[in-house]
């Protein structure tokens, strides 16, 4: 006895007629599916794309806008050093003072009857 479906006739209303019919149906609209969400896919990617282009533009902007403000934080910090080196000078020499004031008191006391 040979195999019996591949001397099956076909008949077109027969089951599995009727379950390749249905097969072929979901597979397109299967495709169908994947190509819709593929382009779908491809929008999204664009526009992430596009928002990521802007991003970087605004970034690019940004560190344009910080360069001289850095500079100018650079120049304000060492302004601030060399003013705490002067002030340092002040203050060492207010102290010379005092003690020179204190040694010229003492002096004067000294001289007097």
């Amino acid at each position: 006895m040979s195999n019996s479906r591949s001397q099956e006739p076909k008949r077109p209303n027969s089951p599995r007629t009727a379950r390749r019919i249905r097969n072929r149906e979901a597979a397109t609209r299967m495709r169908s599916r994947q190509k819709q969400h593929m382009a779908e896919l491809e929008k999204r990617k664009e526009a992430l794309e596009r928002r990521a282009a802007q991003l970087e533009e605004e970034l690019r902007m940004v560190q344009r806008q910080n360069n001289p403000l850095n500079s100018s934080i650079e120049m304000l910090s060492e302004m601030i050093d060399d003013l705490s080196q002067v002030e340092y000078t002040m203050l060492s020499g207010i102290e010379e003072c005092r003690v020179l004031l204190q040694g010229l008191e003492g002096l004067y006391k000294q001289r007097l009857p």
